[in-house]
């Protein structure tokens, strides 16, 4: 999911089964006047590792005919309680609302989630020097969109 200077994240989401599995939702606008999208991606814990881990992980994405951050929320909640009943993901849920287009702000918000380990990296050399060997391979193989990459 990008986050950039170019990018209005309005909020994200994510739902829990601690240690089993989670869901996490983000919708975001990706340019100005461009649509309103919605991607989220379920996982299913394998091992411990939040990069480089062998988690199940499937991830989709959605546009929105909304054109005001009003009417998207409410056409995503209507989609995203649909998805969740029919895939039975019924957890323990976090919501944050954050109506930004500043990435710091974005990556400081989403600290606050007691389940979310995020890094805030720009190149594969900043992920090895932070210590994750596994997130720099993955930003190379084009896994991870970093800033000023779609």
């Amino acid at each position: 999911m990008k986050t950039d200077s170019e990018t209005h994240v309005l909020g994200v989401w994510m739902l829990f089964d601690p240690g089993v599995k989670d869901w996490f939702c983000q919708i975001a606008q990706h340019a100005r006047f461009g649509p309103w999208t919605m991607e989220y991606r379920f996982r299913v814990y394998v091992d411990d590792k939040a990069h480089g881990s062998k988690d199940v992980k499937s991830a989709y994405h959605m546009q929105f005919k909304a054109d005001t951050p009003k009417s998207v929320m409410v056409d995503a909640a209507q989609k995203m309680q649909k998805i969740l009943k029919a895939t039975g993901f019924g957890v323990e849920e976090w919501e944050m609302l954050i109506d930004s287009n500043n990435p710091d702000e974005f990556f400081r918000r989403l600290k606050e989630c007691p389940h979310m380990h995020s890094v805030s990296v720009s190149t594969p050399e900043e992920a090895e020097a932070a210590g994750y060997p596994d997130l720099a391979a993955e930003i190379r193989a084009g896994k991870h969109a970093v800033p000023g990459e779609g």
